[in-house]
């Protein structure tokens, strides 16, 4: 598990220290096709039993980390949100990251401090998605500051809660988990805390530095 810096910029106000367990490369480019790549489901393609079990190896990397997270000495109530994705319309063989969210919370059982928030934010417009080429999203709307408030309904009132936002890859340059990070804060949340499963390798990374054990294990 690793801790690196999300650097403020024109999205995010003010810097702060987020999570990851691996470093994540395309599967074009790595020609390994991880979990993520497969829950990814563009086409609608992949099988029930793939997503399933591609769900599974998700679930032991977001639980590992609730573990964790949950004995970091901090008892307050946290709710634990996932940044949804770019499309609205998307079918429910393409929710199966929002799947292991939702099921990590529940099997983690601390009700009384991690709470399920999964549902607390829903896309209702859709945008490009940032990690495929531009010519093969017929979605223009690039990301830009408050694009998260205006092309999703947040269910739930922030003001005063602690949320832990999960994302499946976190992408430098991309911008959309930092806009999602500073609208939960402008919308009231006291704390925000982030972690992704992967973090895209890019020249442009932060530095990071182990903070608990790395799970590679999970992806073999």
């Amino acid at each position: 598990m690793y801790e690196f810096e999300i650097r403020s910029n024109e999205y995010l106000k003010n810097s702060m220290t987020g999570y990851y367990d691996r470093d994540m490369e395309s599967y074009k480019k790595s020609g390994i096709l991880t979990p993520m790549h497969i829950l990814k489901n563009l086409k609608r393609d992949i099988s029930e039993q793939k997503l399933l079990a591609a769900k599974d190896k998700m679930k032991s990397a977001i639980k590992r980390f609730l573990a964790r997270f949950t004995f970091s000495g901090d008892n307050d109530k946290i709710y634990v949100c996932v940044v949804p994705r770019s499309k609205a319309g998307f079918t429910e063989k393409q929710l199966y990251f929002k799947k292991a969210v939702q099921e990590s919370v529940e099997e983690i059982n601390l009700p009384n401090h991690i709470l399920d928030g999964t549902d607390f934010i829903i896309r209702v417009k859709s945008t490009r998605t940032t990690h495929i080429r531009k010519e093969f999203d017929s979605v223009r709307i690039e990301p830009y500051p408050g694009i998260a408030k205006d092309t999703c309904r947040f269910h739930f009132p922030i003001k005063g809660k602690q949320i832990l936002l999960i994302d499946d890859i976190y992408t430098i340059g991309c911008n959309v988990d930092e806009d999602f990070i500073q609208t939960l804060y402008d919308l009231g949340a006291s704390k925000v805390f982030f972690y992704a499963v992967g973090r895209t390798v890019k020249n442009a990374n932060t530095p990071s530095k182990k903070n608990w054990r790395a799970i590679d294990e999970i992806y073999r």
